[in-house]
């Protein structure tokens, strides 16, 4: 029975563990067959990467050359990825709702119950694709991430280049167009 149940509580265990999916959007009417080339652009208020914001940008210059496409500079690129990292302050009220019957009366009751509001920080992860010539968005795609604080910094290059790789699954593979 032991061993039914083990595999059991292990999948489960694993299957909570697992991301998102993201949320793409893109333009159907633009052609991605002329793209060949690309170049990361990123500014923040600081004007520096941060480490999150170098990983980031390596996990995309990484899955990006993995689909066929080849980085160039702002000036020769066909295309620019661009991605900003934003966190909300969320708000999720805690109202509880409960009823009642009495044992040996023939009393009910209900009662409705309040908490303080939870308050947490929401971080989302948004990657944009841009035309050069037209500097229009043809792509772009966004993911609530969890937070970093606990992780380890190999943990957290693990972990971002997982959320990477999921927010570009969909993303046009230059490889599989040129067979076409």
């Amino acid at each position: 029975m032991i061993r039914y149940i083990f595999p059991f509580l292990l999948f489960l265990l694993l299957s909570g563990c697992s991301l998102k999916k993201a949320d793409v959007d893109f333009d159907p009417n633009f052609k991605t067959r002329q793209l060949k080339t690309f170049s990361i652009l990123y500014k923040n208020k600081e004007g520096y990467y941060g480490l999150n914001e170098r990983r980031i940008h390596d996990a995309l210059i990484h899955d990006i050359e993995s689909k066929g496409y080849q980085k160039a500079s702002k000036e020769e690129a066909d295309f620019y990825m661009t991605f900003l990292v934003q966190t909300k302050e969320k708000v999720q009220p805690d109202i509880s709702f409960g009823f009642g019957v009495g044992t040996f009366s023939r009393r009910n009751f209900i009662a409705l119950g309040t908490e303080p509001d939870l308050i947490y920080d929401e971080t989302t992860l948004f990657i944009n694709s841009v035309d050069s010539k037209t500097q229009k968005v043809f792509w772009s795609s966004s993911l609530v991430v969890d937070s970093l604080e606990s992780k380890t910094p190999q943990e957290r290059i693990e972990y971002i280049n997982k959320v990477v790789a999921i927010m570009l699954k969909e993303f046009p593979n230059y490889l599989n167009q040129e067979k076409k």
